[in-house]
């Protein structure tokens, strides 16, 4: 057996297998001891290699043509070998027999348009930098990457405990977050308008001069186009999304020899994983001295307690505030927009993303997370009108007809939206008008669906929204004409995309639809969708708040910062013995949630309480039982159904009934007379009804028809007689109720 293994030479030209044993090059020429296979490893009586590491011959590269490029391959990587002039002490390795783990992994994962395009400089566990069709260029290292789409260029931190230095790297100035500060600024400026912001000699209002108002006038003319980048954006606080990708930290190759054990390849410890939560995280003082780390850089094994992200309370305390419900299942979403526009008559429409999307879950690990999408509540104020624009919301004949009237001078003209509906009405003879939806919770009332091939969420069948209907089509403002009492109507809304660009909104959103400004969005927005909807089903809760929600629930955080909000601290709360306020209780007469709901309607009726279809117990429900309690006792005392208590409440409550009967116990909702006929609706127990004919000179009854209704006779289902087997809608009982005497 020679020295070098079980041949004596080796071929010209010919390639041979090898592994890495040691890649330390003292003179630093990338050089590299190779064991050969079929040349290196010959073993003695006693198993052991004849040729020890030490003693094999330094293996050179293959290198670039220009010497560029230098890529140390690691301990226990297959290489190609070849060895010049047929020389055992000449090897050279040329090329990896594998790709990096982590870069088989990555191929394997892409679809056949990626596979295709891709292309990678470098690809480990540490480092990333590749290209395919729809992730774009990436430059990645220990998560922190910048992205090269398309769309545009993103710099992005591994997670909430990272920083971008501009400038040098001891940056110490904070950037200011002008949607934020502009918000703020905004109502500041607007407050100074009036003739409150100051108070004079004897409680006199100071009225703004002339010159200061002028002067808030043009900051509010330039704000959009000139003050606020539409180019640029800054992340908000905490809004960092944790950055995941494939991270394999396998050193070498897998590979198994029929000969020993795969000794040399090993997994390196990875100490710079991203960490879900807020960036207020604390740590121990005694880790922190101990910690070997740049300066400002927090080893991830010093984290000893996680704060939740700020908005993550803001959340609970305006869901818990307004009685909504709040999801704590894992990837159980709480979808929750925030308005910032259209909340008051004569306020102007934006045309921009200015409403927020804060979609809020718990994580695998039990830790709430929260990310959040720049959208639009509210329909844009112009847009050009194209030819498809109006084939959408005409008809042929009737775009044929208004052609002939010289519709004409508009297409690929700018257009306002009010306009745009003052038009559409003409042709049509419709009475279209700017759908707004209402801030308020849509419970289940959501589903996974397909917008243009692209997946959204979409109304549920049979879901319906609280609207405003704007027709004041002279004036931009918004000036909806039933403000004070929103309809309730069945409509297809949409949580889609806009287009073009998220720049401004346009003619998307025209029927209410709620909009992201960017496909990237939606897309994430959709993938955390398909997870609830893994667990929870395909129905999804949708809520709307208003900026002055937000503001106030920031404002009473602050005063009360150890309050318990989360389900968390209540808990921990508890285990500590620490009592905390009882919440308000109904009354023993009101121990049902449909009879809270029943007493809240009828209250309403007297204008003291606003109806709350949460059936939630407050203050104001307290002050108005404690007037009125006794009274309402009298009127619901000969009904024993929780169910016909809210029917009479909402009929009650709609202030349009003709007659409203209780006599020998029973319970007529609603009677009516027509010419010589007299009819009576008589709700009973078990969420049925029956429709007599009453006989005027003797008053004995004739039943005609009988069914179920539901939603306090909102929908009545007829089950035999008059009109059996349809249903009657309508959002107020009694229109719904007259129905059936027709």
């Amino acid at each position: 057996m020679s020295t070098f293994g079980k041949k004596e030479t080796v071929e010209s030209g010919k390639t041979y297998l090898g592994v890495i044993e040691d890649n330390k090059d003292p003179d630093k020429l990338c050089r590299c001891r190779v064991r050969v296979f079929d040349v290196h490893d010959g073993k003695d009586k006693d198993n052991s290699y004849l040729i020890p590491t030490n003693n094999l011959p330094w293996a050179l590269p293959w290198k670039d043509l220009n010497g560029n490029v230098n890529n140390i391959p690691d301990l226990g990587k297959v290489v190609v070998v070849v060895f010049e002039n047929g020389n055992p002490q000449n090897p050279e390795y040329i090329h990896s027999k594998h790709y990096n783990t982590n870069l088989e992994q990555k191929l394997n994962s892409l679809s056949d348009k990626d596979y295709l395009s891709m292309k990678s400089l470098i690809f480990d566990h540490k480092t990333q930098i590749y290209v395919n069709e729809s992730e774009g260029l990436k430059i990645d290292h220990k998560f922190n990457n910048i992205n090269i789409t398309k769309g545009g260029i993103d710099l992005n931190l591994k997670d909430n405990f990272g920083h971008v230095n501009i400038g040098t790297a001891k940056a110490e100035q904070s950037a200011i977050l002008g949607d934020n500060f502009t918000d703020w600024f905004d109502t500041f400026l607007n407050l100074m308008l009036t003739n409150r912001a100051f108070i004079g000699n004897f409680a006199a209002p100071i009225v703004p001069s002339p010159a200061l108002m002028k002067h808030i006038q043009l900051y509010k003319a330039i704000k959009e186009p000139k003050i606020l980048s539409k180019h640029v954006k800054i992340v908000d606080n905490n809004y960092v999304e944790k950055q995941d990708r494939i991270a394999d930290a396998t050193i070498g190759d897998n590979w198994k020899s029929t000969i020993e054990d795969n000794k040399i390849t090993k997994k390196e410890k990875i100490d710079y994983e991203s960490e879900s939560g807020s960036s207020e995280t604390t740590f121990s003082d005694a880790e922190l001295q101990n910690a070997e780390s740049p300066v400002g850089v927090i080893p991830e094994a010093t984290k000893v307690i996680k704060v939740p992200h700020q908005d993550v309370k803001i959340i609970h305390r305006i869901l818990r505030t307004k009685g909504y419900q709040l999801y704590t299942g894992v990837n159980q979403m709480n979808i929750v927009a925030v308005r910032n526009q259209c909340l008051s008559p004569r306020e102007e429409y934006t045309d921009s993303f200015v409403d927020k999307l804060h979609v809020m879950y718990k994580d695998e690990q039990g830790e709430w997370n929260i990310i959040k999408y720049p959208i639009s509540t509210v329909p844009g104020t112009e847009f050009t009108l194209t030819e498809s624009i109006l084939k959408k919301y005409t008809t042929p004949l009737a775009l044929m007809r208004a052609r002939i009237m010289g519709m004409d001078e508009y297409i690929n003209q700018r257009i306002t939206t009010k306009k745009f509906y003052q038009l559409i009405n003409g042709i049509n003879g419709s009475d279209n008008a700017i759908t707004i939806l209402v801030p308020s919770q849509y419970i289940d009332s959501f589903e996974i669906g397909s917008n243009g091939g692209s997946a959204v969420l979409q109304a549920r069948t049979g879901a319906t929204f609280l609207l405003w209907r704007d027709k004041s089509f002279d004036r931009p403002e918004f000036i909806p004409e039933d403000m004070p009492k929103p309809l309730r109507l069945e409509r297809k809304v949409m949580l889609t995309k806009g287009f073009p660009g998220g720049v401004n909104v346009g003619h998307w959103g025209l029927e209410g639809d709620q909009l992201f400004s960017n496909i990237n969005d939606i897309d994430g927005f959709m993938r955390l969708c398909v997870k609830h909807q893994e667990t929870y089903g395909n129905s999804f809760t949708y809520t709307i708040v208003t900026k002055q929600d937000w503001e106030n629930a920031v404002v009473e955080q602050k005063a009360n910062p150890d309050e318990p909000i989360l389900d968390e601290e209540k808990k921990a709360n508890e285990k500590e013995n620490v009592t905390t306020d009882k919440p308000l209780t109904a009354p023993e007469f009101l121990n049902t949630e449909t009879k809270i709901l029943a007493f809240q309607a009828w209250s309403n009726r007297k204008k003291e309480t606003k109806l709350k279809e949460d059936s939630k117990w407050t203050d104001a429900d307290k002050e108005s039982w404690d007037r009125n309690g006794d009274e309402f006792q009298t009127f619901v005392n000969p009904v024993e159904d929780d169910n016909i208590w809210f029917a009479m409440s909402l009929i009650e409550w709609d202030n349009k009934i003709s007659t409203f009967l209780m006599e020998d116990g029973k319970t007529y909702a609603y009677q009516e007379t027509f010419k010589n006929n007299t009819y009576r609706i008589k709700i009973l127990t078990g969420n049925t009804f029956t429709m007599y004919s009453v006989d005027k000179e003797n008053g004995t009854e004739t039943q005609i028809s009988n069914g179920k209704y539901s939603d306090g006779c909102r929908t009545l289902i007829l089950e035999s007689g008059k009109y059996q087997g349809m249903t009657f809608k309508d959002t107020s009982a009694v229109d719904n109720i007259i129905k059936l005497t027709n």
